[in-house]
């Protein structure tokens, strides 16, 4: 009788170690859980009826597109700044060309 006194406080204790160790391991997945939404809504952030923010993954979109934006801008100013760059170039060198036709043509009806 004494033996399986023993061996029943034995489960006893076991079985109340196990249940404090799932408790504490179940309030330990609730904290992970609760952490877990909050970083959820860090990346979507709030939208309700008395406030509207942006998430983090709202603002990082935003900021790639400015990016992107400005990179458009600066290139659509380097391009223009090409295109003159090119143009004048052309302009110069048909203004040449033409003189130089001007003065051969000048100097072939000198030499008729």
């Amino acid at each position: 009788h004494a033996l399986v006194e023993m061996e029943a406080e034995n489960v006893r204790t076991t079985v109340i170690t196990a249940v404090q160790h799932m408790r504490k391991f179940m309030e330990e997945m609730s904290e992970t859980v609760h952490k877990l939404d909050q970083v959820v809504q860090r990346l979507e952030g709030v939208s309700n009826s008395e406030v509207e923010e942006l998430g983090t993954a709202d603002m990082a979109r935003g900021r790639v597109q400015n990016y992107f934006q400005q990179l458009r801008e600066t290139l659509q100013l380097q391009e223009a700044a090409a295109m003159t760059t090119v143009d004048t170039h052309i302009r110069e060198r048909l203004c040449s060309l033409r003189q130089l036709q001007e003065d051969l043509a000048t100097s072939l009806s000198q030499v008729e």
